[in-house]
This record gives structure tokens, sequence and C-alpha cells, in this order.
């Protein structure tokens, strides 16, 4: 009689769990039946093989790149040589220390009387500084003459229609700007090297900077500043007027520098106001006049029709006076 449970078998011995348990062949503990894989099929009973990966020793063939269960890693103190490729298998060695050797510094030595002298390497300083405006090489700016030019004022408008400000290296530089614009006839360096071009009509005004000022050609008397007229008027070819009374105010500017403003229309609103009422006018009239010009020509179409109005009125007139007549005994 056959045992009704499956068969264990030992090393070497053929095996297969695949089979009805009363005739399946299992291998004992501690082994494993390999076969080719093949399900169903038949295999020898061998030693398991553990699941993680192996240590080898010196002079071994190691590779730790593939899976646990088929690497080979080596033992502490040594290291996997390989040629440098990657998943490539390698040689156990010893691990290759290196001697570092230390040179602890002489100790200082106190002569008394002497003293002691201690060297220290810094690193170096970056100074960053903002360069000024560019010069020409060679050239000497002289000082702004005292008749032709005034130091501590400025013409208003400080900034004339159609200029902007320039950054100039000097004040003779800013006048040569102003000389090469036919419309300039003033100008005006401040101490933050910017210049400013100024037309015709402008009034010399004190500031609290050390603005110099002056015409765009030095030998042109007539445009030289007049102190006298400060706060008054400048028309560019006559010295300003002299001011209508002896306590004329000063305008006196506290801001940093010349700043952009709108034109003061309070002088000339009233001008202004009366030469948009005439142009308004001479429009109407224009187009009123090009209106019966038009309707002359009989641009419009309806000229006929209105005389055919006319005409029929006047037959309609002549008819009723006929009828009148005719009843009258």
């Amino acid at each position: 009689e056959q045992a009704s449970g499956p068969k264990k078998v030992g090393k070497g011995e053929k095996c297969n769990g695949s089979l009805p348990p009363q005739f399946a062949t299992l291998c004992e503990d501690g082994l494993t039946c390999s076969n080719s894989g093949m399900p169903g099929a038949s295999g020898v009973c061998t030693e398991e093989q553990a699941s993680g990966p192996k240590k080898v020793g010196k002079g071994e063939k190691c590779n730790g790149s593939l899976p646990p269960q088929f690497a080979t890693l080596c033992e502490d103190g040594l290291t996997c040589s390989s040629n440098g490729m990657m998943g490539a298998s390698g040689v156990c060695t010893e691990q290759q220390t290196k001697d570092v050797t230390v040179i602890a510094p002489a100790p200082l030595m106190d002569i008394p009387g002497t003293p002691t002298t201690i060297t220290m390497t810094l690193a170096p300083t970056v100074t960053m500084t903002t360069p000024a405006p560019p010069s020409i090489p060679g050239v000497t700016v002289p000082a702004p003459p005292p008749d032709a030019t005034v130091v501590g004022y400025y013409y208003e408008p400080h900034t004339m229609l159609g200029s902007i400000k320039m950054n100039v290296s000097d004040w003779e530089a800013c006048r040569k700007l102003c000389e090469l614009n036919l419309a300039c006839k003033h100008f005006g360096y401040w101490p933050d090297g910017g210049c400013h071009q100024q037309g015709e009509n402008v009034t010399l005004v004190k500031a609290n900077q050390s603005v110099i000022s002056g015409p765009r050609d030095l030998s042109m008397h007539e445009l030289w500043p007049d102190l006298a007229a400060v706060g008054t008027a400048v028309v560019a070819g006559a010295r300003g007027p002299a001011p209508t009374s002896p306590t004329e105010t000063v305008k006196v500017v506290d801001d940093a520098g010349p700043k952009l403003r709108g034109r003061d229309d309070s002088s000339t609103s009233g001008g202004s106001y009366t030469l948009v009422w005439v142009l308004g006018a001479l429009a109407l009239i224009a187009v009123v006049g090009g209106l019966y010009m038009a309707y002359s020509m009989g641009l419009f179409g309806d000229k006929e029709f209105f005389e055919d109005d006319d005409e029929e009125e006047d037959n309609l007139e002549d008819n009723l006076n006929d009828d009148q007549s005719d009843d009258s005994p």
C-alpha cells in the first residue's frame, strides 16, 4: 500500500512537487527542487542559496551591481576594483590608505626684551567708486567769466520745449551744446552734471546751488545775465527790463535740482479764449457759406423740387382767382 502523502527525497535525487500528492516527491528541509523552469517538469534537489548578496574574500571576483540574489560583495576591509565601466565585475583588493603628514608649526620662543612680530595677510579690499562725468584728456576747463556768466542763478523755464537734460563734464561743454542748437539762447549747468537749455522768453531766478548760467555765445553782451532783473522776464536779444519795484521779491529754489513743470496759463488764458472764439466764429461762417453755395449749385438735388413747389403754388393761386372772377355777378 502506497503512502497517501508526498515523498521526501534527499540531495541529488529527482523531485517533482507538481504531481498529485500520492505521486509527488519533495526535497528535504534545506534543499530546493531545481528544474529547467518549465511548469510541471521534474528537477533535482540542491542546497538552497542565500537570497542576499554573497561576501567574497581578497582576490575573488566581485560585482555589487547585480540583483541581491546574484550580487557578490567584498568582505570588510576590501574594495571591489574594476576597470571603471558601469556594471562591470571586479576583484576584491585591500583598500589603499594615504598617509597624511601634518607638520606642526614651530613654537614661538619668547626672548625677554624682544618684541614678538606676527605677520597677517588680509584679503584684498575692493572699493567701488562712481565714475565722474567724462572729460577730455589734456584740456583744462577755464573758470566761468564773471560778467558773461553767473553762479547761483538759473533761467526759468529751465528746459525749453524740444530739449532734454544732458549729462556733460563741465559748464563749457554745456554751453557748446546750447551753441549747436539754434533755438537755444541760454544754458544752465547744475552741480550734478546736468545741462539744461533755455529759449527766448526766460526769467533769471536765484537757486540754492552753484548753478552756472550764461548765454550761448559769451561774446553776445546783450544775452549776458542781468542780476538787476532777477525775477523779471528776460527777452533774448536784449538786456531784461529792470524791476518795476525796488522791493522786487527774489524767487529762491529750495529743491535739489530743476523739475519739469507745466506751462503757466494764468497770463495767457484771456488771449487764448479770445483767439478760440474768433476761430470758432470764422469756422461757423465758412460752414454756413459752404452749405449755401452747395444748395445754390444744386449739389443737394433739392433745388428743383423747391422751385416746382413754388410754381405749383402760383398756378393754384391763379386758378382760385379765376374761379372767384367767374362767380362774381
